[in-house]
């Protein structure tokens, strides 16, 4: 699959609902100037080649440049409306949740040949969607936590496999995975949110038909 693919999927879907009268409601869950930023950022860091590679004993890693400018802005971001204690722990949680999650998948995937032989490592995406949507993650959160677990997870899988993996942070392929986890965790979140409310409303019409 062409890289990037996913990554222009996911902003010419927000572009369609900035263009369809949706800005409002976006305006609510996501900071638009941030997103434009880092599209900016990452196609221009990829363009240009922008990679800073470290190493570090055995273990080998490299960097998009992108990821230096938007890892400073998500910070920013994260702490500019002093988010309570206690939000802030849950999506700290949320984010090593995602992240060993996504680490045992890729562990499983790429070092136990008879699972690459049956699946696909873009499953990773869907299951870390469903993730999201059965913790109850709200849109607001979702961004972030993906992102951060995406970079855990990268750091996770190189400390386990001691130097035989080598991680890529910011390429296509990683931003390919982060939008792919994103769609879905989208999908995932309204099909919940859609299933609990229609069971709340269930119950309630049992209920009122045991009173009477």
């Amino acid at each position: 699959m062409t890289e990037g693919y996913w990554t222009i999927l996911l902003f010419i879907m927000i572009l369609i609902l900035l263009l369809t009268g949706w800005k409002s409601w976006l305006d609510r869950h996501v900071n638009i100037a941030f997103i434009g930023l880092a599209y900016i950022s990452i196609w221009i860091s990829n363009s240009l080649g922008w990679t800073i590679p470290l190493h570090l004993n055995t273990f080998k890693i490299t960097i998009d440049g992108s990821i230096i400018l938007i890892s400073l802005l998500q910070i920013i971001f994260l702490f500019k409306g002093f988010p309570q204690k206690s939000n802030m722990l849950y999506s700290i949680m949320y984010i090593l949740m995602l992240a060993l999650v996504s680490t045992i998948s890729h562990a499983i995937l790429l070092y136990s040949p008879w699972v690459e032989a049956n699946m696909a490592v873009w499953y990773i995406p869907i299951g870390c969607g469903v993730l999201l949507g059965l913790l109850a993650i709200s849109i607001s959160q979702l961004g972030a936590i993906v992102f951060w677990g995406s970079i855990f997870a990268e750091i996770f899988l190189l400390w386990q496999q001691k130097g035989e993996y080598i991680a890529h942070i910011g390429n296509l392929l990683w931003w390919d995975m982060i939008s792919m986890s994103i769609i879905f965790g989208f999908v995932f979140i309204l099909l919940f949110e859609l299933v609990v409310k229609i069971g709340h409303n269930f119950m309630g019409i049992l209920l009122n038909r045991t009173k009477s």
